[in-house]
C-alpha cells in the first residue's frame, strides 16, 4: 500500500510539475504574443501618427495650392482682359494710322512735288545768276551789253516770283499735311 501511495502522490507529483510546465509554456507563449500584439500595436500606432502628420500636411499643401490656383486665375482673367483691351486698341491705333496715312497721301505727295518745284527753280536762278556774274566780272572786249543785262535780270525777276511761287506752294502743302496730321492724332483719343 505504501508503493500505492507512492505511486499515486508520484504520479500526482509528476502531473504537477507537467501541468507547471505546461502552464509555463502557455503563459510564456501567451506572454509573447501580448508583448508582439503591443509591440504591432506600438507600430500601428506611429504610423497612424505619421500618416496623420502626412494627411495634415497634405491638407496644408493642398490649401495652399489652391490658393495660389486662386489668385493665377485672377492673374489670367485680368491678362486675358488686359490682352482684350491692347487688341483693341491696337485695332483701333491700326486704323486710325491707315486712315491718316491715307488722308495724308495727297499733300505729302504735292509736299513732294513742290519742294522738288522750289529746288529745281534755285537751281536754275543760281545757275543763272553764276552766269550772270561770270558776265560781269569778265565782260570781254566789247564791253557790258546794258540790254543782255536787262534781259537777265527780268529773266531773274520771273525766276525769283515762280521761286517764290513754289515756296508759297510748298508752305501751303506743308500747312495742310500739318493740319491732316494734327486732326489725325487728336481723333485716337476718343
Amino acid at each position: 500500500m505504501r508503493a500505492a501511495l507512492f505511486l499515486a502522490l508520484s504520479t500526482f507529483l509528476c502531473g504537477c510539475v507537467i501541468a507547471g510546465l505546461v502552464f509555463v509554456g502557455v503563459w510564456r507563449h501567451a506572454a509573447t504574443e501580448q508583448a508582439q500584439a503591443q509591440s504591432a500595436q506600438q507600430s500601428d500606432r506611429r504610423q497612424l501618427l505619421a500618416g496623420r502628420r502626412a494627411l495634415v500636411e497634405a491638407r496644408h499643401t493642398l490649401a495652399g495650392l489652391e490658393a495660389q490656383l486662386a489668385r493665377d486665375h485672377r492673374v489670367i482673367v485680368q491678362t486675358q482682359g488686359r490682352a482684350v483691351s491692347a487688341a483693341s486698341a491696337l485695332a483701333r491705333a491700326t486704323k486710325a494710322n491707315r486712315a491718316l496715312a491715307a488722308s495724308l497721301s495727297p499733300s505729302l505727295q504735292g509736299l513732294i512735288q513742290a519742294a522738288a518745284t522750289l529746288a529745281s527753280q534755285i537751281d536754275t536762278m543760281q545757275s543763272e545768276l553764276s552766269a550772270l556774274e561770270t558776265y560781269v566780272l569778265r565782260p570781254g572786249a566789247a564791253g557790258l551789253d546794258p540790254g543782255y543785262l536787262a534781259t537777265q535780270v527780268h529773266y531773274l525777276v520771273r525766276s525769283a516770283a515762280a521761286t517764290s511761287s513754289a515756296a508759297v506752294d510748298l508752305a501751303r502743302h506743308t500747312h495742310e499735311a500739318q493740319s491732316i496730321l494734327s486732326t489725325g492724332t487728336q481723333s485716337p483719343s476718343r
